[in-house]
């Protein structure tokens, strides 16, 4: 189980990725965690993309298959599908601002892994107060993979609109309407600022 909160590592020890957050509840409540088996896209990633084989048995692999099949899938699809890259200079260069979202108990991609990109991010931008200039990134403590807790399309369109057409200054999303502030106690409505 540690394997899996840890993620996997090279063999010279060095992360290959991140693990999952602890507490974190999988699809329909499955989780690597309690199931011991990875998650229902990285094993269907694996099987159809890596094996294209619709009966590959992901338990027939060692660990170390694993990671040389991992890097072979990242070198072969990121240049389609591949979205980490900490380059925005030319959005930032275009006047472009984006507000991005993440709930820490996200069941399908694990939060770490927005993380790690935030730091890249920021030593490549130049520090925090230099990417928050053109980029805002709100962590809701409590929701899942688009949504909850207060975490809502709504709450982030409308502090986008408000940080484009009113200028600097926004440091914190409203994520919450009156009616949900009546609803729900204020802790649940929190989200930390980056």
């Amino acid at each position: 189980m540690n394997k899996i909160w840890d993620g996997p590592r090279n063999p010279d020890g060095s992360k290959t990725w991140v693990g999952w957050e602890r507490g974190a509840q999988g699809v329909f409540g499955i989780t690597p965690a309690t199931t011991g088996a990875p998650t229902l896209f990285g094993e269907q990633i694996n099987r159809y993309w890596v094996h294209m084989d619709p009966i590959f048995n992901w338990r027939s692999i060692s660990e170390e298959r694993f990671l040389v099949e991992q890097r072979n899938l990242t070198a072969q699809f990121s240049q389609y599908i591949g979205s980490d890259s900490p380059d925005l200079h030319k959005f930032k260069g275009s006047g472009g601002k984006m507000i991005v979202s993440y709930g820490n108990l996200d069941q399908i991609i694990p939060p770490n892994g927005h993380y790690n990109y935030m730091q890249r991010l920021f030593a490549k931008t130049g520090g925090v107060s230099k990417t928050q200039d053109f980029y805002r990134y709100y962590v809701f403590p409590n929701a899942t993979h688009c949504g909850g807790a207060g975490m809502t399309t709504k709450a982030l369109f409308d502090a986008l609109v408000s940080w484009v057409e009113n200028g600097g200054g926004l440091r914190s999303a409203s994520n919450n309407t009156s009616q949900q502030a009546a609803e729900r106690p204020p802790a649940a409505q929190r989200r930390c600022d980056w």
